[in-house]
């Protein structure tokens, strides 16, 4: 029994709405007395319908519509699983009420002098518990979610609120790095998306060679809990939208994984400890290129991608695309000239004797010369200079 009631709170709590609620959707919910919105941190708690004790540590709620614009964890997917829409299932974060204790919670809409919000509560043996803010000081930023009863206060009124990319209520990518003018968020969700806003691609890790991570685009609906890697034109949320929701295509092989939950609380202790043999984190590598790189983090941050890789891989990955990986391999043909890799090794022909230079992506010379085959000492993107004109190959 403490095992229903403990997710019926933990994922019933998330709801509230300034509207009736409109079909299965996503939605945040904040809540009608203190106005923070819902948080899913973790997966786990209790609650004893007895007495008043509970442990509803999965769940924070904060302060600020900003502060969850960017948030997964303030998303979440409202299905109704009866026909006369009192009973539903809430489901966030790679979780739900009815995947993980079988049963519906109760949701009732009110429309009454203070408003129209509704209540949540379960139901089990005769019991009922009423789900609210159990923090009702309303200038704290962060408060709690606790079971309530009676549910005569404002604090177990919450308001549903649809979220859209042309409302306020919208999702916006937060971005972690910036390299090459370029914005970075390494990505998981547990919920379908494409990108709405102007210069954003979804990227996933297709093929790992050497020191390189190619990367190839992800077009049209990304579907849930598939990491992925979001290039923005931007830092600003409002320029980086996502469209929630929609008809996903399939989940191709990637060398990327996912985690939902950091949560480091003593009392609610769940985390993925970062492991340096097997993964790299996304960020700037020593050339100063975007990249998977060996971090010191303890743990892998929450709703966040991050590259597998078999041990003995190399410290730091950059990524490339795979038209450039591509290119690279199979070498370039440009008037009379061509330039080819065969493993490490730089062959160029039709050159004439013209000079030859060879740059890193860190913009270093590492040949110069004459030669038509040119052996480098690492593997890696680098660019080939004949005649004023600049050929990228891959040496591998």
């Amino acid at each position: 029994m403490k095992k229903f009631i403990t997710l019926l709170a933990a994922f019933a709590a998330i709801f509230g709405v300034s509207a009736e609620i409109n079909g299965d959707g996503y939605y945040r919910v904040h809540n009608f007395g203190s106005g923070r919105y819902i948080y899913v941190l973790d997966n786990h708690g209790s609650l004893n319908m007895q007495a008043t004790s509970a442990d509803l540590g999965a769940l924070e709620v904060w302060m600020d519509l900003d502060r969850a614009i960017s948030d997964p964890a303030s998303v979440i997917y409202v299905k109704s699983t009866s026909n006369d829409g009192r009973f539903y299932d809430f489901q966030s974060q790679g979780t739900g009420v009815m995947s993980i204790i079988n049963r519906s919670v109760r949701v009732r809409y009110w429309d009454d002098n203070t408003g129209k919000y509704y209540r949540i509560w379960g139901e089990d043996s005769g019991m009922v518990r009423y789900i609210g803010d159990g923090c009702e000081e309303n200038e704290s930023e962060k408060g709690y979610v606790s079971s309530v009863q009676p549910y005569s206060n404002n604090y177990v009124k919450w308001y549903f609120t649809p979220i859209t990319s042309e409302s306020s209520n919208y999702f916006g990518v937060k971005p972690t790095v910036n390299v090459d003018g370029k914005w970075y968020a390494p990505f998981y969700a547990d919920f379908p998306f494409s990108p709405a806003s102007e210069g954003m691609k979804a990227w996933y890790v297709s093929k790992l060679d050497g020191n390189m991570a190619v990367i190839s685009e992800y077009k049209g609906v990304v579907p849930a809990s598939f990491p992925v890697l979001i290039e923005c034109s931007s830092n600003d949320v409002s320029k980086n939208k996502l469209n929630i929701g929609g008809t996903a295509g399939e989940k191709p092989q990637t060398w990327l994984r996912g985690v939902y939950f950091k949560n480091e609380s003593l009392s609610h202790p769940n985390t993925t400890k970062y492991n340096p043999t097997s993964m790299r984190l996304f960020g700037i590598t020593a050339e100063g290129k975007a990249g998977f790189i060996t971090a010191t983090d303890k743990y892998v941050p929450r709703n966040a991608a991050y590259l597998f890789v078999p041990e003995g891989s190399e410290k730091e990955l950059f990524i490339i695309t795979e038209e450039e990986y591509k290119l690279g391999v199979t070498g370039i043909d440009a008037e009379n000239i061509k330039v080819r890799t065969n493993g490490r090794t730089i062959e160029v022909s039709g050159a004439n004797d013209s000079p030859i230079e060879v740059y890193n992506l860190a913009g270093s010379e590492v040949y110069s010369g004459t030669d038509s085959s040119i052996t480098l000492a690492n593997a890696g993107v680098y660019i080939v200079r004949i005649h004023g004109k600049a050929y990228k190959v891959i040496a591998k």
